[in-house]
C-alpha cells in the first residue's frame, strides 16, 4: 500500500502541466473535426427536409392541374407567403402545409434569433424560386407556369437554403428569414451557404446538390458583407446579367 501511495503522489507539477498541455493540443485538433461531423449531420437533415418540401411541391402541382405553387398569394391587403407568414399577427398556413407531414420544418443549421424566429412560418430557412414562380393576386387571373413548361428540370432550381441580410444604417448587420431566392439580375443576395460555406439546393427534377454562393455586386449589400454572412447569389458563371438557374427555357434566344 505504501509503495502504491508513493507512485500516485509521485507526479510532479511539471508532469501534470505536460499532460494538461497535451490534452489541450488534442482538444484543439479534434474540436474542428467534431464541428465538421456535427455540421455534416445537420446538412444531411437539411437534405431530408428539402426532399419533404419537394415532394409536397410535387403533390401540390398534381392537385393544381399541373400548375406550380405561387410564391405568395395576395388577397386585398393581406399577403400570405408559401411558408405561412401573413405579414400580420395572425398565424397563417403555408401553401404546402396540407402535404407536409410535420407542423414545422426548419433547417437545423438555421440559427433562431429575435430576427429569424417567426412563429407564423411553417417552413423556416428555405427560399423558393420567385423569379420563375412569382406571387399571385386573387384579383388578377394571371395563370402560373405549368410544370411541363420547365424545359430542363435538372437545371431549374426550386428551393434552397435562404437568408436575408439586414443592414440598416446605424444598426449592426444581422440575418433574418427569406422565403424567396431571386435571379442575380434582381440584385438581391439570398442564397445562404450555412453548411460550412455551402447551401443545399433541390432542383425541379428532384435531385439535391450542395453549391457555394456567388458573391457579386448588389445594392446596399457589399461583397464583403455577403462573404461575412455567407449569403450571396445562386448562380453558375458569377455574372448578374445571366439567370441560368431561373429560366424555363435556358436555350431560348
Amino acid at each position: 500500500m505504501k509503495k502504491q501511495s508513493r507512485l500516485v503522489a509521485g507526479f510532479t507539477l511539471a508532469e501534470i502541466l505536460v499532460v494538461l498541455a497535451i490534452v489541450t493540443v488534442l482538444a484543439a485538433l479534434l474540436f474542428p473535426v467534431f464541428a465538421r461531423v456535427r455540421e455534416n449531420g445537420r446538412s444531411t437533415q437539411c437534405v431530408s427536409n428539402l426532399k419533404q418540401i419537394y415532394l409536397a411541391w410535387q403533390m401540390y402541382t398534381e392537385d393544381s392541374d399541373g400548375r406550380v405553387m405561387p410564391t405568395s398569394i395576395k388577397n386585398g391587403e393581406n399577403i400570405q407567403t408559401w411558408t405561412g407568414d401573413t405579414f400580420t399577427d395572425t398565424p397563417g398556413v403555408g401553401a404546402l402545409q396540407p402535404w407536409l407531414k410535420v407542423d414545422k420544418l426548419r433547417c437545423p443549421s438555421w440559427e433562431v434569433t429575435e430576427f429569424t424566429a417567426d412563429q407564423h412560418d411553417s417552413v423556416q430557412g428555405y427560399g423558393y424560386n420567385v423569379s420563375t414562380f412569382p406571387g399571385q393576386s386573387l384579383s388578377q387571373s394571371r395563370p402560373l407556369p405549368l410544370v411541363s413548361a420547365i424545359e430542363k428540370p435538372s437545371q431549374m432550381f426550386v428551393f434552397a437554403d435562404a437568408a436575408h441580410i439586414l443592414n440598416y444604417p446605424g444598426d449592426k448587420p444581422s440575418l433574418m428569414g427569406a422565403y424567396t431566392i431571386a435571379a442575380p439580375a434582381a440584385g438581391r443576395p439570398n442564397f445562404h451557404g450555412r453548411h460550412s460555406g455551402w447551401g443545399n439546393v433541390v432542383w425541379a427534377d428532384g435531385h439535391i446538390k450542395a453549391m457555394q454562393p456567388m458573391y457579386m455586386t448588389a445594392r446596399r449589400k457589399p461583397i464583403s458583407l455577403q462573404r461575412s454572412f455567407q449569403v450571396g447569389f445562386l448562380d453558375r458563371d458569377g455574372k448578374n446579367t445571366t439567370n441560368e438557374f431561373f429560366d424555363l427555357n435556358p436555350d431560348a434566344g
